[in-house]
């Protein structure tokens, strides 16, 4: 919620590679304009702008302290979970970060999508979300929720996914349907 995991994951990929002189600084930072990322709350999704654009200042080398800043695709205040594509009239949705951000694929998707139970929401999926998650159950774990997002609209063919996510997902009856997911298809198929 404060940007620490994205920033962390930035700092983790990209400076590796930078330390083995794989990357100039300019090059990590047209790197972190494709961090894309979104928060139900305006604060958190702009502690997390923040941070990153702290960061970014810090590893800069004192030549470049007063060069322009990248863009950052970091936006906020929608539901990450409702998916875009299913409104029913698109000339009614306004177009947003957030819609530009959901609408494309990426070879990596990470994240920390929070961990809670069915019981403990205090809202009931859409019509919309519904449908979109019959397959695994709109009433899941809202982790669940994101890991099958991130499978059927965010993540590119032969992406990979990288979350955090709680070890009932191995063992639980709920979790069958999205583990199935993973399993490589049937020989013939």
């Amino acid at each position: 919620g404060f940007g620490t995991f994205v920033v962390g994951g930035w700092q983790e990929l990209i400076g590796r590679v930078r330390e083995r002189g794989g990357l100039t600084d300019v090059e990590a930072e047209v790197q972190v304009s494709s961090i894309c990322g979104n928060d139900l709350n305006s604060f958190s999704a702009t502690l997390a702008q923040m941070q990153l654009l702290w960061n970014l200042i810090q590893a800069r080398p004192a030549t470049r302290r007063n060069d322009p800043l990248p863009p950052l695709s970091v936006s906020a205040g929608k539901d990450s979970l409702n998916p875009v594509e299913l409104f029913e009239d698109l000339r009614e949705v306004k177009v947003s970060s957030w819609s530009d951000i959901d609408g494309d694929s990426y070879p990596l998707v990470a994240g920390n999508p929070p961990w809670v139970r069915p019981e403990r929401r205090d809202f009931k999926p859409s019509g919309n979300q519904e449908d979109f998650f019959r397959e695994i159950g709109a009433n899941s774990n809202i982790f669940m929720l994101f890991v099958y997002k991130a499978l059927q609209s965010w993540l590119e063919p032969s992406g990979r996914l990288a979350f955090v996510i709680p070890l009932t997902f191995v063992d639980t009856k709920d979790a069958a349907p999205l583990r199935n997911l993973f399993l490589p298809p049937p020989e013939g198929k």
